[in-house]
């Protein structure tokens, strides 16, 4: 890097340090020349106002856990259904008339 441009380097780092306005469109650089252009220096200008950042603060602690294990499930077998047993009344004696017949009398008589 020539000295020149080290300069150059310089004073650019040194007003945008101050926050100097430097008018580049009439500067003129000639070859040679120790110092290049005009600076121009506006009185009046507040500097920016400091800002302090913060740093972020740190991410929260993420603990991961296992799933719980699956819940085991037993299936038994339906019982079987129960027995259907439909229960009649007992039959009713039936009543049964014997009607005597009539009574014939025979009168047997004896040989002669």
């Amino acid at each position: 890097m020539t000295a020149n441009k080290m300069a150059l380097g310089c004073l650019s780092a040194l007003v945008a340090l101050l926050g100097l306005g430097v008018n580049t469109a009439d500067a003129q650089c000639f070859p040679g020349s120790m110092f290049c252009g005009e600076v121009n220096v506006q009185v009046g200008v507040p500097a920016p106002p400091v800002v302090y950042v913060q740093p972020a603060p740190p991410p929260p602690v993420v603990y991961v856990q296992p799933p719980p294990p699956p819940q085991v499930v037993y299936v038994q077998p339906a019982p079987p259904p129960p027995r259907v047993v439909y229960v009649q009344p007992a039959p009713q004696p039936q009543r049964v008339y014997v009607q005597q017949a009539p009574r014939q009398e025979i009168y047997v008589t004896p040989a002669r």
